[in-house]
């Protein structure tokens, strides 16, 4: 099976991380596309639960105007594997996430709350089936292997998603 979708989104507010809200913005997954970074797929941040890795060939990594796209060629013989597309198919964590080390980033006020606007990461991971995650616009599915993907119904052009950017950053 496939899980693909959307862990990391561009231009959108985190939740409250603990004292700031963080923003991606697209050029922050830049270094790890240029690198042979090795990305491992994980469900919920749980490393005893690998669903795919980069080197492995088995975690696709790609750009697009909304976000940080995701395809992991998962294994539904593994138990954990076949429950994640249960749980992701009954809609009862669809979320994605990413654990990562700050390269470069910009800090401000918005409303008297700190904004982090992250330019520039070392991807560790992304997550998969995420309960509670950071972003709330992230999105996953599954899908049986072999089957092509479509593209978001949700998906911004990059001008567009820089230009809600600017928005949000001017509010």
């Amino acid at each position: 099976m496939l899980v693909t979708g959307y862990p990391v989104v561009f231009g959108f507010k985190s939740v409250d991380l603990g004292g700031f809200i963080e923003i991606v913005r697209p050029e922050a997954v830049d270094h790890a596309l240029r690198t042979s970074a090795d990305v491992v797929a994980l469900r919920n941040h749980d490393s005893n639960m690998p669903l795919g890795r980069r080197s492995a060939g088995t975690l696709a990594l790609t750009k697009d105007a909304r976000g940080l796209h995701v395809e992991i060629d998962a294994d539904s013989g593994i138990s954990y594997a076949s429950d994640l597309a249960r749980i992701i198919k009954r809609g009862d964590a669809v979320g994605g996430s990413f654990g990562f080390r700050v390269l470069e980033d910009i800090w401000s006020f918005e409303g008297g709350i700190p904004l982090r606007e992250l330019l520039s990461v070392d991807l560790r991971e992304i997550s998969v089936g995420v309960t509670f995650p950071a972003y709330p616009n992230t999105e996953l599915g599954v899908q049986p292997r072999g089957q092509t993907t479509a593209a978001s119904p949700r998906g911004l052009s990059i001008e567009l998603a820089e230009k809600q950017l600017r928005t949000q950053r001017a509010r």
